[in-house]
């Protein structure tokens, strides 16, 4: 019976990798708000959630993963916090998406705004 469930969520997983392998391959999203479209769409498929009711959950995950980064930095190991940096930024991603936020021209935005300000704000750091 157990090796039967395993069996089943292999073929699944494995159903799952080749649909984004060719969702990849068919045309890798090329803007910021392409990625973050092609995220939402690859969380949907895995069964996960991302609303305004579990906002402070995924929160929490973004930070998690952010905490993680820092560990892997203090034992000096780049690629794990390469890897915990880019797991923050596609939970970011889905949650931007996922909330309808138009990153694109947010970013435009926010940037003409920053570059208005004096230099560290006017503060020591």
């Amino acid at each position: 019976m157990q090796s039967e469930i395993r069996q089943a969520v292999r073929s699944e997983l494995v159903e799952r990798d080749e649909a984004i392998l060719k969702a990849i391959t068919k045309g890798k999203p090329e803007t910021l708000n392409e990625w973050l479209t092609f995220i939402l769409e690859w969380r949907k498929q895995s069964g996960f959630k991302t609303e305004w009711g579990n906002f402070p959950e995924k929160v929490m995950l973004i930070i998690t993963e952010l905490g993680r980064a820092v560990d892997a930095h203090r034992e000096d190991k780049r690629e794990l916090v390469e890897h915990e940096l880019t797991d923050a930024l596609i939970r970011f991603f889905d949650l931007l998406a996922s909330l309808g936020i138009d990153v694109q021209t947010w970013l435009e935005k926010q940037m003409k705004n920053n570059y208005r300000r004096i230099h560290k704000h006017g503060k020591k750091y």
